[in-house]
């Protein structure tokens, strides 16, 4: 009975909702046996976790049936009416948990049972409820587009007239945002697995751009310059149209879409300082600084990004309090210690209080992966910093196994690292020394396009160069 769909099902719900199903299934909404009441409270007297021995079948059925044989038959009926119970509740759930959603069904009701002059003014009342939602987004749409239908629908049964231009506008609305939203999502990982876009849609925004098909509805248009940007087409523009929507239209644009747009700026420039335009350090700061600063939440990503930015800026202190003040706000909360650690070793470092970085990283073990080969980087450059070059070479032979042998990273990210210890390699090398031979790795660590640490192995070049 352990692993039954029932037991699955009922493992979805909270103590709260377990309660609340309960007193579901004897509020006389729904039909249950005495049977399947009294199995029901037999169930939920081993929640939430369902793993107590007295939820085996046979144990279930003898308090069910006394005396009678075990019947499997019996008890799988029972079971399969209580699953039907566990459903409809969730759905009653859901669909109080939206009101519109609940408001749009009584529409419904009135229009088949009353269908008369009342029922247009609730639905009036209801247009004018849907209206005042703050952000026009996808399910706005939806809501007028059902409205609309509904208002035609009346005034057909009427044999009267009813223009359709509002009921066109919304559904086409609704359609092109929701593929907008989609398309977004698969040009961002387009950049990750490098597939080709659908030319024939990128047309489509093109034309709804230049023909103001909707000009109103920032969402919209923030979608669109969006994915021109994701595309590669006319960035500057696409980045500076973007930009400034949201800093003219964020309160008509809803939490979601901001953190979208920003998160989709925010790549960009990552992506143009990766390929060594440092023009944008200024604006993925000020990006980031706005969004992390009011966020409840921060992924423990974006908690590096934003610690290395600040430190590359010089801006240690405001990595600092930032720490500080937001290590509660990490997430997920098992790896929160993890970005902490990794963040203040990388301050210490910044400061060249390389015992600090030493005493954080070798006694800390970190769960994330990527923070753990961070760490074991951010380790090798602290023996070179200390000129400790047993620990160097040791350091960086244990790294290059533990990459070879990772397989939690992508081909990508390991010949980044596999670069990373190669060129140290050649710059410790013992002819390195050499004018010519450090130009030339000079120029291959520009020219490199796969390499990690690509800032910090270029200054101790520079430093070697002119030493």
């Amino acid at each position: 009975m352990h692993e039954t769909k029932l037991i699955k099902t009922l493992r979805t719900l909270n103590r709260k909702e377990l309660g609340e199903l309960l007193r579901f299934s004897q509020s006389g909404l729904v039909t249950i046996t005495d049977k399947g009441q009294e199995l029901l409270e037999l169930i939920h007297s081993c929640s939430p976790a369902f793993t107590s021995p007295r939820l085996k079948k046979e144990q279930l059925f003898t308090k069910l049936f006394k005396g009678d044989p075990y019947n499997d038959t019996k008890l799988r009926l029972l079971q399969s009416d209580l699953l039907k119970l566990a459903n409809q509740y969730i759905s009653t759930k859901m669909l109080l948990a939206s009101s519109y959603e609940a408001e749009m069904l009584q529409l419904e009701h009135f229009i088949k049972a009353e269908n008369n002059d009342y029922t247009l003014r609730r639905i009036d009342e209801f247009t004018r409820k849907v209206d005042a939602i703050p952000y026009q987004n996808e399910n706005y749409f939806y809501l007028r587009f059902r409205v609309e239908q509904m208002k035609s629908n009346y005034f057909a049964k009427r044999s009267k007239d009813y223009a359709l231009d509002a009921l066109f506008k919304n559904l086409e609305a609704f359609y092109f945002l929701n593929k907008l939203k989609l398309f977004c999502v698969r040009i961002s990982n387009n950049l990750i697995y490098r597939n080709e876009p659908d030319h024939s849609f990128l047309e489509e925004i093109r034309q709804s751009l230049e023909n103001q098909a909707f000009p109103d509805n920032q969402i919209i248009l923030g979608y669109s310059y969006s994915i021109l940007l994701l595309t590669g087409e006319d960035t500057e523009l696409q980045f500076r149209r973007l930009f400034e929507l949201l800093q003219q239209f964020e309160k008509q644009l809803g939490p979601h879409e901001v953190n979208t747009f920003n998160k989709i700026l925010e790549n960009h420039c990552i992506r143009q300082i990766n390929t060594g335009n440092e023009e944008y350090y200024e604006m993925l700061f000020m990006l980031l600084e706005r969004r992390l600063l009011k966020a409840h939440e921060i992924a423990s990503g974006e908690v590096k990004t934003f610690i290395t930015l600040c430190i590359r800026m010089g801006k240690d202190m405001l990595a600092q309090k930032f720490l500080k003040d937001k290590k509660q706000s990490i997430v997920p909360a098992e790896i929160r210690e993890d970005a902490y650690n990794y963040s203040m070793a990388l301050l210490h470092f910044y400061r060249q209080q390389y015992d600090q970085v030493l005493t954080l990283l070798q006694q800390v073990e970190y769960l994330n992966i990527f923070y753990k080969i961070d760490s074991k980087k951010l380790l090798i450059e602290t023996f070179y910093e200390l000129k400790e070059w047993d620990s160097l070479d040791s350091a960086m032979n244990a790294f290059r196994v533990f990459i070879h042998r990772n397989a939690e990273t992508s081909d990508v990210h390991k010949q980044n690292n596999q670069n990373f210890i190669n060129f140290l390699y050649k710059l410790m090398n013992s002819k390195s020394n050499e004018q010519k031979r450090l130009q030339q790795l000079l120029l291959q660590l520009k020219k490199s396009r796969h390499l990690a640490e690509r800032k910090w192995l270029i200054e101790k070049v520079e430093e070697r160069i002119k030493s």
